[in-house]
């Protein structure tokens, strides 16, 4: 979440390249459903909005 931008392959194809905070709180982000899927969402939100 440190990070300017964060870039999102998919079988090896560019699906995703934007911050980190724009990424994390679009609901169709792949990305977002990564963090989800971490179970570390509040975390690494508040990780993200404190950086940007």
């Amino acid at each position: 979440m440190d990070y300017d931008r964060v870039l999102v392959l998919e079988q090896g194809r560019v699906v995703e390249f934007d911050s980190p905070i724009n990424l994390i709180t679009n609901p169709t982000s792949r990305f977002r459903d990564m963090v989800e899927k971490s179970g570390e969402v509040d975390a690494l939100f508040e990780m993200a909005a404190r950086a940007y």
